[in-house]
């Protein structure tokens, strides 16, 4: 009962402690370095949700007043159950979903779906 009370506190407050103090540093870098050149073009490899390209344009419209073009690539649909297994990967979201999550953050948008070493 106590724990159950307790849950909607402790989740919130144990994931920023995670992500503050032990969760990858490559991100913050990652935003740091955004920042600091002022980028206003970004490109992925590995688009998967989308989660991650919001918040670097978020963070290039936040250090630039020009458009922010972003350009992810990552497999969506195309992730056969073969590739799956090789790749150890996880499952993505449609690609349709994955565009309407990026169009939200009014950068301009290019999503292209495919194996990289032919989309490339």
């Amino acid at each position: 009962m106590l724990k159950k009370l307790l849950r909607p506190v402790y989740v919130p407050v144990s994931n920023w402690y995670y992500k503050k103090f032990w969760g990858p540093k490559r991100y913050k870098a990652l935003f740091e370095e955004i920042k600091t050149v002022r980028a206003t073009s970004i490109l992925e490899v590995g688009t998967w949700n989308g989660n991650r390209a919001v918040e670097m344009i978020k963070a290039a419209q936040a250090n630039s007043d020009k458009e922010i073009k972003y350009i992810g690539f990552d497999l969506f649909e195309d992730l056969d159950e073969d590739m799956y297994k090789r790749e150890i990967s996880k499952r993505p979201p449609t690609k349709k979903e994955v565009e309407e999550k990026l169009f939200k953050t009014g950068a301009n948008i290019v999503i292209v779906q495919g194996d990289t070493l032919e989309t490339l």
